[in-house]
């Protein structure tokens, strides 16, 4: 089995919106790109917010979550349950 964050439970692909992927400040975004929601996330800075432009209300502090790709891998995966007839099954 692949252990790779693409089968993970936790990692979640970054929207693909019209085509554009957008993470408000990450530079390099591609249909391989993610985020791992094993844990909360941490308090992050948004510059375009302090710089004034953006029309976020929340300033300069967000949520952040570690952005991984999908071919990464740590000692935490768990593989995606998948819905089977009659109930989940890993």
């Amino acid at each position: 089995m692949n252990l790779n964050c693409d089968t993970c439970r936790y990692w979640v692909r970054m929207s693909d919106k019209d085509g554009v992927f957008t993470d408000a400040g990450f530079d390099v975004l591609d249909e391989q790109t993610g985020q791992c929601r094993r844990y909360p996330p941490t308090a992050g800075y948004n510059q375009m917010a302090v710089d004034g432009h953006t029309y976020s209300s929340d300033g300069a502090n967000r949520a952040v979550w570690p952005i991984t790709w999908d071919g990464h891998w740590c000692g935490e995966h768990h593989p995606r349950l998948t819905v089977v007839e009659g109930g989940a099954s890993a």
